[in-house]
């Protein structure tokens, strides 16, 4: 008895973090009202209710945009970045668009999630996705501007800031397509239907020669696209780990970009992966 008891607070806190995770990867993923989602969970695992809202309260309050209809929170810096704009968020960070007060372009700016910033494995991860991208060179792979840590509140906060490309989620990007109920196998006019709230000044037929072409050839070409990028990855010793819609942005030119290798694992991390962990989206998991 004195065993299982001794292990007991920690299973507990591991299950939380387990429904925070799923809490954080479905706001990303699916487009639900947040208070819904930790409603339904909430629902399924009363036994942890009350530290599920908790925390996620608590999420809420650091500007993480996890409220319904929540208002743009005032501009802070991050070090050398002043936040402009919350893009969205996952299981382990949260991205915002940000400018450099020093000068230069707009970056995307992924900060460790605050709950996370004590637990050193997720910290490890962190730096692990700046290590995994930092080897890689390819048009489909988002590149690192920038890394490093700040004292925010002070506590140490992890930071990568990416190159800013404008887009809409792949998840999103078929979201969208649905709902519009397009009709055309036009691969230029499915991309201007797709990307006219992003750039609504811009003739649909006048976009990227990558977008010209039967749908059909415009999809192939896409998944081509993103196909070697996994390839130049795998070559380069980093497996992704995480491949699924929410993680791919397609951008207006008629491009895909891998994106969020928080889950990658390179040929010298093999360590950090437990037995038994479930690492990456069950639905989009290899069965092995």
């Amino acid at each position: 008895g004195h065993d299982s008891n001794e292990h007991e607070p920690n299973a507990e806190s591991e299950a939380i973090e387990e429904l925070v995770f799923a809490f954080l990867e479905r706001c990303e993923g699916t487009g639900e009202p947040p208070s819904e989602l930790l409603e339904e969970l909430c629902r399924e695992h009363p036994d942890v209710e009350t530290q599920l809202r908790a925390t996620v309260e608590m999420l809420a309050g650091t500007g993480l945009g996890l409220t319904d209809g929540e208002a743009a929170e005032p501009q802070q810096s991050i070090g050398d970045y002043v936040l402009l704009e919350r893009l969205g968020a996952g299981g382990m960070g949260v991205v915002h668009r940000a400018r450099p007060a020093s000068g230069g372009p707009e970056v995307a700016l992924k900060l460790l999630h605050p709950q996370l910033q004590a637990e050193p494995e997720v910290r490890e991860r962190f730096a692990r996705e700046v290590r995994a991208i930092e080897r890689l060179d390819h048009p489909a792979i988002v590149r690192v501007h920038d890394h490093g840590e700040v004292l925010r509140d002070g506590v140490s906060t992890p930071y990568l800031a990416m190159a800013l490309r404008r887009g809409m989620s792949l998840d999103e990007a078929i979201r969208t397509l649905k709902s519009s109920g397009v009709q055309t196998t036009d691969g230029a006019e499915v991309g201007g239907q797709l990307f006219t709230a992003i750039e609504p000044d811009v003739d649909p037929l006048s976009r990227s020669s990558r977008l010209r072409g039967p749908w059909w050839q415009v999809a192939c070409r896409l998944a081509a696209d993103l196909g070697s990028a996994l390839a130049h990855a795998h070559e380069n010793g980093v497996v992704h780990r995480d491949v699924k819609p929410s993680n791919v942005l397609a951008t207006p030119d008629g491009r895909l970009l891998l994106l969020d290798f928080g889950l990658a694992v390179t040929a010298d991390s093999w360590r950090l992966t437990r037995s038994g962990a479930r690492l990456g989206s069950l639905p989009y998991m290899a069965p092995e």
